[in-house]
């Protein structure tokens, strides 16, 4: 069984599954309809109030993948310009 997403506000909440894990990989299929937005997140484990997570986001039309909080560590960003109607992984 898949999800699907309407394109416009969806999202999966899968609660604290990752809690505790020492080491993953993140990667996803992204395809964008349109460039330009500032902020788009694809999926990301966010932190409680003063706590630590992580988000893999497109920004300012490339990809990036940041540790909570963002001001303690570096945000490693791609050089890729992520472009509308094109399939990355």
């Amino acid at each position: 069984m898949g999800i699907n997403f309407d394109g416009a506000s969806g999202y999966l909440n899968l609660g604290n599954v990752l809690d505790g894990v020492a080491n993953m990989s993140v990667s996803a299929w992204i395809r964008r309809d349109t460039t330009g937005s500032v902020f788009e997140e694809i999926i990301s484990k966010e932190p409680a109030s003063g706590g630590t997570g992580w988000v893999l986001q497109v920004a300012s039309d490339v990809a990036q993948f940041g540790v909570f909080p963002f001001g303690s560590y570096p945000i490693a960003t791609g050089a890729t310009t992520i472009s509308a109607s094109t399939v990355y992984h």
